[in-house]
């Protein structure tokens, strides 16, 4: 790969820009007013970032783009300013969290967490990428947290034909979300190198968010186009079905709402209707949340970034701001009174499972895949509530890495990406023992229906109080979700 000293990255159009406000005005997270979202762009185009407000609480869901009337782009200046403050200031340590090239990275810990059967299909997954595939299944960045839920017979003979591992960097979908420019265009040329390499001619992407990353992002961003077709699995059962090749034997009857995932505004935003389709298709009703669809607020999960990029690192803040982006969505679920969450993107399966865990929730979690396996007659395992524990416990370990680590290591600049190779870091045993340790504990506090709702309790009024001073920073400019 060539070496790139700077990226040419085409993203905010600053010549179109009419600072009319209308992206920040239609923030699903703030709600400005006209007066503050005009003031926030040119704060975010003068770079003073710690003036804005944007900089601070953006969720990187991109729905700004959507409403921008003249295609400016104002998501793009928003992840420029973040790459500036990386390359100037790096990433907090607890970021390594994210990283399949750095230790202490989730891949890394619940390799040792989860079932001798998933470390098989792991196994299998990462032996495929050095064979041929004309067709191929690409397991994403988040489906190896969760490979249960790839082991399923409704794939039928394309079950063989998964392929994918940490390493490819979730086809830049986190570095992106991050505003790593540099990080995003070497993962996306590594992405394009071993694809290719094993002569693909389609891909089915088990995640939406790397669908749209390899169709759209990285293509249109950064000039990485690639030679095979590109869809999504979720698009192909649905035809599957269609067609008569899955053939579903029951109705669920369940009552759901579905969450959209930040990468649904892709694709002319067809994964949003798909996914009601596929609730319509199994039997399943579904509730729209006061935000939905275009204005569909992020799981949580990229709550993050932003804390990631303050003048003053904090990690009580980090994990007030992650876990209160989770509970909002949550809440809005839950005045419906539905049975059921349905998304289409692992890792918004995954975050939701652990704040509705934590809160002690009625909703169940699925991914949309599994209405489909309930309606063809299998029972799929849904371990998101189990495995989200153990990801808590993965967090818990990071955090006591962080605390130990010199003042000197709190802070790391990403690697550089080669375009091909083996890219996997072990954990030490140490973290493993640790690790299993802390998993223990919780796993005691899972099991007992009194400390459950002990937890419960605390974790909701404690963000529930969280919101109401964030909510009142925010007030004299717009209005925060709550």
């Amino acid at each position: 790969m060539e070496k790139i000293e700077k990226i040419n990255f085409s993203g905010f159009s600053y010549e179109k820009c009419i600072y009319c406000g209308d992206c920040f005005v239609n923030c699903p997270v703030l709600n400005l007013s006209t007066d503050s979202a005009i003031k926030e762009i040119l704060t975010l185009v003068q770079h003073e970032t710690e003036k804005s407000l944007v900089f601070s609480y953006c969720t990187t869901c991109s729905a700004c783009n959507l409403f921008c009337p003249v295609d400016a782009s104002p998501y793009e200046l928003i992840l420029e300013n973040f790459n500036d403050r990386a390359e100037e200031k790096g990433l907090p340590f607890l970021a390594k969290l994210v990283f399949p090239d750095e230790e202490h990275n989730m891949w890394s810990m619940m390799k040792h967490l989860i079932s001798d059967r998933e470390k098989n299909l792991l196994k299998e997954w990462k032996e495929n990428l050095n064979g041929e595939h004309e067709t191929l299944i690409l397991a994403g960045f988040y489906t190896n947290l969760i490979p249960y839920i790839a082991d399923t017979e409704i794939l039928g003979e394309l079950k063989e034909h998964i392929a994918g591992y940490e390493g490819l960097f979730g086809s830049a979908g986190d570095m992106y979300k991050l505003g790593l420019l540099r990080k995003s265009y070497e993962a996306g040329s590594r992405m394009k190198y071993h694809l290719e390499k094993m002569k693909v001619k389609k891909v089915y992407a088990m995640m939406e968010p790397e669908a749209a990353m390899l169709k759209e992002v990285l293509p249109r961003r950064f000039g990485i186009n690639y030679n095979f077709e590109i869809d999504t699995v979720d698009n192909l059962l649905y035809t599957w079905v269609k067609e008569g090749k899955i053939k579903l034997k029951r109705k669920l009857g369940l009552k759901v709402t579905v969450h959209d995932n930040c990468c649904s505004r892709y694709f002319s935003s067809y994964p949003q209707k798909l996914s009601r389709e596929i609730v319509r298709i199994t039997g399943c009703e579904n509730y729209e949340m006061k935000h939905s669809r275009d204005k569909a607020l992020c799981c949580g999960w990229a709550a993050t970034i932003p804390t990631m990029y303050e003048k003053k690192f904090k990690i009580s803040h980090t994990l007030f701001y992650l876990l209160y982006s989770l509970y909002v969505r949550l809440k809005e679920a839950e005045e419906l009174k539905v049975d059921a969450i349905v998304t289409s993107c692992h890792a918004c399966t995954l975050f939701l499972a652990l704040i509705a865990e934590l809160v002690d929730s009625p909703l169940k979690i699925y991914h949309i895949q599994e209405l489909i396996q309930m309606a063809a007659g299998e029972d799929p395992p849904n371990l998101h509530g189990e495995r989200a524990w153990d990801l808590l416990a993965i967090a818990v370990n990071l955090t006591v890495e962080w605390l130990k680590a010199p003042t000197t290591e709190k802070f790391f600049k990403p690697k550089e990406t080669p375009p091909s190779g083996e890219i996997e870091v072990a954990a030490s045993q140490e973290e493993i023992e640790r690790t299993k340790k802390i998993r223990k504990t919780l796993e005691k506090i899972r099991k007992s229906t009194v400390a459950r709702r002990n937890l419960a309790k605390i974790v909701r009024r404690t963000l529930d109080y969280y919101g109401k001073r964030e909510v009142k920073k925010v007030s004299p400019m717009g209005e925060m979700i709550h």
